[in-house]
């Protein structure tokens, strides 16, 4: 588990297969707590794998870590 400034990532293989795709298996992100109380993770086990040249639309509903998984898998 890594630990950043705003949040912890669990995310056992993200990585580069090839120059053909990005592959992502088993995220997990929580943002970090500011009270007692813990919070749920935003990110839980998300699989997905991205071919070279494609086009990808990611649709979910507000609030649901759409620009956190853009964010992770740019290393913003």
């Amino acid at each position: 588990m890594e630990k950043s400034r705003s949040g912890s990532m669990s995310f056992p293989d993200v990585s580069v297969v090839s120059t053909d795709c990005l592959k992502v298996n088993d995220l997990s992100f929580t943002y970090r707590s500011w009270s007692a109380k813990k919070n749920e993770p935003i990110l839980s086990h998300l699989f997905c794998t991205l071919e070279e040249k494609s086009k990808t639309l990611l649709l979910a509903p507000f609030n649901t870590g759409k620009s956190t998984f853009a964010r992770i898998i740019s290393g913003v």
